[in-house]
């Protein structure tokens, strides 16, 4: 199940608000080494995700400047999951998404990657 591999996990989840600017998304992408950082609201749910490549693309073509809020640059939602879901259901995520959120009464629970996936077999023996 997915929450075995989040059981493995040491690292914090790392959210920012959508009020947050981009230079403080950057920091928390080379403060953690993140490529992604889910967007929540004021209760913490999971409204949207900002992703290397979004702020790359924002500074780029001139939509954002590092005082831009991440709602600016912010992609909809899409890999969202449970801890009871079954890894194998990761595969679909993994192949739209980078990263799985993890999500329990709509809470972020957990960030889940490809390498963690891969990290947990690995020390299962499989």
């Amino acid at each position: 199940y997915v929450e075995e591999v989040l059981a493995h996990r040491t690292s914090p989840i790392i959210t920012a608000q959508e009020t947050d600017s981009l230079k403080d998304v950057i920091a928390l992408f080379k403060t953690h080494g993140v490529s992604q950082v889910p967007i929540v609201d004021s209760k913490g749910r999971p409204i949207s995700i900002v992703a290397e490549v979004d702020v790359l693309r924002g500074l780029q073509d001139g939509t954002a400047t590092l005082a831009s809020p991440a709602k600016a640059i912010a992609q909809r939602l899409g890999g969202l999951i449970y801890p009871k879901a079954r890894i194998e259901e990761l595969y679909r995520i993994f192949e739209t998404n980078q990263v799985a959120i993890v999500v329990d009464n709509e809470k972020i629970v957990g960030v889940v990657s490809q390498i963690d996936v891969i990290d947990f077999m690995s020390k299962k023996g499989r």
